[in-house]
């Protein structure tokens, strides 16, 4: 018999009981009146098995629901429990259970805070009873523990439970964000107390943020700074070409490094390593530049002083070598001469030793200029240069030096049309440095052999401690190589240290290397010493050589600034102011010859009458600089303070680094005697036009 049939017989059976007990409920009901009853009795017999049939249906839908909400609630990735007013534990989920590391079942009836670290105890204690009476809203961060005793950070929200008294709390593991924060927090001290000045610009290169020590190294303030574009620090000792360059490597390669020369507030200028670097977000494109820089101004000027007592070591060396030259051109131009009185009447003869005094004229004032250059006080000037030459040039200056008994060999396998970015007067002194080192180091060697070779490499050619700090992708590599005495593995460790040597007293101040390993780092360069003891040493500056398409980008940089010079010939009035009667007869015929007129004075003070008598005619103003009572820089302050725009050369047989003339503008310039006149004639060309150019935009 069936389940549904035994409930049926026993409600009979229960009804037939009850009917016999109780008389008053028994009614005698005719035949039509009880088929209607029982009619009655069959419907509502199905009614009720229709409505056991839905409870049933309803039963299991809230059964298969309550197992999918265990499920979730247990499964669910946030930790859920449930406490009453005591802090009891009434109900917890499986997540939550992991999080303390514990079984569900242990933990069930026990005081909550039990699992909270003893240092936080007292915090969720004392918010308990609010938490119970109003649990809506209310978080907290606590630290739990789990089994092993290990710290997670956890973040508590409340709301109502669904029993009285009762508060549900959910519980997200926040350790590893609070990892993150303190990494932050850690990252943002070390930037707030570096020594190093830090700032952070936007992609429109709007400043957003600074440090204290670039307050510090700028005297700016951070409010003052932050909306500012960094273009205000500029000190205007770079031209428009550095920063299109600097830019350039940025986009290119997301960062770069040098040295720039920078205002503070107050206005005094301050040099600085300056490194940059893009900021990228998580699609790959750029965010932020960062810019991390440290003054060193003191470091540069001691630097400077540094290369200058190297110099003064360098041309005691250099001086046998280059008088030995000098000597030997002014020899040819006393022997031309006494050939030119001898054959006077040999116009043809004559012609030829004038010829040859010309071009030892000009061989030996080139001489001199080299070794003004070298003797130089001068900023780092880095300047594209056509590599293959200039290094040829810097050999056959060095050479002189270098006894005859050492053997030299130069080999060059670069192209015609390599360009490095030099400063030439330190690439002299590095290479003189390294010469000098070598013949110190071959002295009483059999055989000394001094061998030089330059070559290009790219970086994955470079030696693999030498790669790890490149920054460049192509270099050009000059190898200076010795057969000499060589260093062993303590010297060498020390080799580029300052004042190290182990020379005797007197013979060098142990600033050779030293002054190459900083003279690399301005050029961006990187240097490799290699040397066995008794076999000699190799050593190899590696300068960053720009591929053509950054060849291309200088080149089109410099196109902008170039300008044509419109001719003028034949129709100008020159002042020529010189006391030195010979020289200055001599420009006025040079002058003549090409087509200008001259108007000649012999002293400063006759070349301002001469100016006011004539300054309707004249065009440009040729005055020596230095010249007893009144000088060049005199007569151009008077002439200027009448017509600023008024164009003068001054010219000077000293070092012109070394004068610092009052006057200056776009109508003055300086230039060096003796001077080749194709020179100071382009120069002269170039001056009227630019004045004629600055009078129209006057006019305009």
């Amino acid at each position: 018999m069936s389940e549904k049939s035994g409930r049926l017989e026993e409600l009979k059976s229960r009804a037939e009981k009850l009917l016999r007990e109780d008389p008053l409920r028994r009614q005698d009901f005719s035949q039509q009146e009880s088929s209607k009853l029982i009619h009655d009795m069959q419907v509502y017999h199905a009614e009720i098995e229709i409505q056991n049939e839905e409870l049933r249906d309803t039963q299991l839908r809230l059964q298969e629901a309550l197992k999918k909400f265990t499920d979730l609630y247990h499964h669910a990735p946030v930790g859920y429990f449930t406490i009453n007013h005591a802090g009891l534990l009434v109900e917890m989920n499986e997540t939550m259970a992991r999080v303390v590391g514990k079984p569900r079942d242990r933990l069930l009836k026990k005081p909550f805070y039990q699992l909270i670290h003893p240092d936080d105890q007292a915090i969720f204690l004392g918010k308990l009873k609010a938490l119970v009476a109003i649990p809506d809203g209310k978080q907290m961060e606590l630290r739990l523990l789990d089994q092993a005793g290990h710290v997670r950070f956890c973040l508590l929200k409340a709301a109502a439970g669904m029993l009285e008294n009762t508060v549900l709390i959910s519980v997200m593991d926040i350790s590893e964000r609070k990892k993150v924060e303190e990494k932050l927090k850690l990252s943002n001290k070390v930037v707030e107390t570096t020594g190093d000045g830090v700032l952070i610009t936007d992609i429109q290169g709007t400043v957003i943020n600074v440090n204290p020590s670039f307050c510090t190294a700028t005297g700016y303030e951070q409010h003052e700074i932050i909306g500012q574009n960094p273009r205000v620090l500029q000190s205007g000792k770079q031209s428009k070409h550095f920063y299109e360059k600097m830019w350039h490597d940025i986009n290119r390669y997301g960062s770069w490094q040098g040295i720039v020369w920078n205002k503070k507030k107050n206005g005094d200028l301050f040099a600085e390593h300056l490194t940059i670097n893009s900021i990228l977000d998580y699609r790959g494109k750029v965010e932020f530049y960062v810019g991390v820089f440290s003054d060193i101004t003191e470091q540069v000027r001691y630097e400077q002083h540094l290369r200058e007592v190297q110099k003064m070591e360098a041309v005691g060396t250099m001086a046998g070598g280059i008088a030995h030259d000098f000597n030997n051109m002014l020899a040819g131009i006393m022997s031309a001469t006494f050939l030119m009185k001898k054959h006077l009447a040999d116009a043809q003869f004559i012609t030829k030793k004038i010829d040859l005094i010309e071009s030892l004229g000009s061989s030996a004032a080139d001489l001199i200029q080299k070794l003004l250059a070298f003797a130089r006080k001068s900023p780092v000037d880095l300047r594209p240069i056509q590599a293959k030459s200039f290094v040829a040039d810097v050999i056959g200056m060095v050479q002189p030096s270098i006894p005859e008994s050492i053997k030299l060999s130069y080999q060059s396998d670069i192209s015609d049309h390599c360009e490095l970015n030099l400063d030439k007067t330190m690439f002299q002194q590095m290479v003189f440095n390294l010469a000098s080192n070598a013949v110190y180091a071959l002295d009483h060697r059999p055989d000394p052999t001094i061998s030089i070779r330059v070559h290009e490499v790219s970086v994955s050619d470079l030696p693999e401690h030498v790669r790890a700090h490149a920054v460049h992708e192509h270099y050009v590599a000059f190898a200076l190589q010795d057969n000499g005495c060589g260093m062993n593995k303590e010297t060498l460790r020390h080799a580029m240290e300052p004042f190290y040597t182990t020379k005797g007293v007197g013979k060098g101040t142990g600033l050779g290397l030293s002054m190459v390993l900083g003279g690399m780092q301005m050029h961006e360069g990187q240097v490799d010493v290699s040397s066995k003891q008794n076999e000699g040493t190799t050593i190899t500056l590696y300068f960053p050589f720009y591929s053509d398409a950054d060849q291309q980008f200088s080149k089109e940089i410099a196109l902008l600034s170039v300008q044509e010079v419109p001719q003028h010939y034949g129709k100008e009035f020159i002042l020529v102011v010189d006391d030195n009667d010979q020289l200055r007869e001599l420009m006025v015929e040079l002058l003549d010859s090409i087509g200008f007129h001259c108007i000649e004075a012999i002293n400063g003070a006759e070349g301002y009458r001469q100016y006011i008598k004539y300054r309707e005619k004249l065009s440009l103003l040729i005055t020596d600089l230095i010249m007893p009572k009144v000088g060049g820089t005199e007569l151009a302050t008077s002439i200027h303070a009448i017509d600023r725009d008024f164009p003068i050369i001054l010219l000077s047989g000293y070092d012109l680094n070394q004068i610092e003339p009052t006057v200056s503008g776009e109508a003055i310039q300086l230039m060096h005697k003796p001077f080749e006149p194709v020179e100071l004639v382009s120069r002269i060309e170039e001056m009227i036009a630019s004045r004629g150019k600055r009078n129209t935009s006057h006019i305009e």
